[in-house]
């Protein structure tokens, strides 16, 4: 029996005992009202348990893209549904060889704990194999989701799925994808992964090319391939990605045993390399749809965290003069390449309270595995976990000494 396992029976437990206890309690009189009363106050449904995971990742998105994006679709005094989660932190992203990180690098942090090279994907700069919070996830027994409005194969996905030396190798991060076998798959890289596609199907993959293939899915594994390569984050011939969201949640929240999803707008990262604010902000906004679609099932559920944040920042964007209603404003980029400031985190759900404070990118996985009860993690395949107390950077240099 696994800690998660055992947690789950601890809940199940202490929900009997609790039933036990009350219905045998007596009914209170008026007069034992103007006392304390001795009755437990602690039930099932008031302790915080993470079930599932839902961690979004807007790829590029910094505070000013989060502020063009309010400003232009919310107003002055409006939000976005991300702005309104009740936990906020930062996060820095740097990677071990640069102060600038690439997807590559902060991928694997946010996927692995470590700080790995830019260009490198969930490996150590000496080639060892980092294991991934979904792969971790997958070992307790949990379904996974990957969904991106980039090829699947791109550098965020590749680094909670896959394991390569560098981002452009696109075959061995394919079969990466297959060799782990993980429930939900959706985005773009049709072309890429067109000979690969043969054995998904063997594997037992229903693989959806359009919206409607996909909405019409009743399976336990799902591949959606929506364009050749990068998707058009239009939703003309294309799921959006709320409505990928939503299916994945769908397919993945009937796992009794939960889910972890990773969710990546990765177009806003591609609107901020081109300096074009047309493109930048729709991408920010369907991102944030993408969040209304997480929390609105969270809140259901009560069982899942939500973490929304961002792999780096791209342009070095920023908010320039502006009517006073908000109407009218400046969006401008300082540059085409990525930034190296601060990141913002929201969270909503179970012990989201974590989240707070100012951090370092590789804090996030190792949060989420804590409060899924996944003791070995970080980890190095095949090799001994990372000690506790060890800092992810101090972590990630011993790996590579040894």
């Amino acid at each position: 029996m696994n800690r998660r396992q055992f947690i789950n029976l601890m809940i199940s437990l202490l929900l009997i005992t609790v039933m036990a206890f009350t219905s045998g309690c007596d009914t209170k009189s008026a007069a034992d009202t103007t006392h304390p009363s001795t009755e437990p106050t602690t039930t099932v449904e008031s302790l915080p348990y993470v079930k599932n995971v839902i961690l979004l990742i807007g790829d590029g998105m910094g505070l000013a893209h989060i502020d063009a994006a309010r400003l232009y679709y919310a107003g002055r005094e409006g939000l976005l549904n991300m702005q309104q989660m009740p936990v906020t932190g930062f996060i820095t992203s740097y990677s071990a060889n640069n102060l600038i990180t690439d997807s590559a690098a902060a991928g694997t942090a946010l996927s692995t704990g470590f700080k790995t090279n830019n260009d490198i994907v969930a490996m150590s700069p000496d080639g060892k194999t980092y294991t991934t919070i979904a792969e971790a996830c997958q070992k307790e027994g949990l379904s996974i989701g990957i969904v991106t409005t980039t090829s699947i194969l791109d550098a965020t996905p590749a680094a909670f799925s896959s394991h390569a030396m560098a981002r452009g190798s696109s075959i061995e991060i394919a079969q990466g994808f297959l060799k782990n076998k993980f429930n939900v798959v959706l985005g773009g890289g049709a072309n890429a992964y067109k000979p690969l596609i043969t054995k998904a199907n063997e594997l037992g993959y229903k693989v959806a090319l359009t919206e409607e293939e996909m909405d019409e899915a009743d399976c336990e594994y799902l591949m959606g391939l929506f364009n050749a390569s990068n998707m058009t984050g239009t939703g003309v011939n294309e799921p959006t990605i709320a409505e990928m969201t939503k299916k994945a949640i769908e397919i993945l929240g009937k796992d009794e045993d939960g889910f972890f999803l990773m969710v990546e707008g990765g177009l806003i990262d591609k609107g901020s390399h081109a300096q074009d604010p047309i493109y930048t902000l729709p991408q920010t906004l369907a991102f944030d749809e993408a969040v209304k679609t997480a929390v609105d099932f969270a809140a259901l559920d009560e069982n899942t965290l939500v973490i929304v944040t961002a792999d780096h920042e791209t342009g070095d964007a920023y908010i320039g003069k502006g009517n006073m209603d908000g109407k009218e404003f400046g969006y401008f980029f300082g540059i085409k390449d990525h930034s190296g400031v601060s990141l913002p985190v929201f969270a909503y759900g179970p012990e989201s309270e974590a989240f707070m404070g100012f951090y370092d990118n590789t804090d996030i996985p190792k949060k989420i595995a804590a409060l899924l009860g996944i003791e070995k993690f970080p980890f190095i395949l095949e090799s001994e976990p990372v000690a506790e107390g060890t800092t992810s950077e101090t972590a990630a240099e011993t790996s590579v000494a040894n």
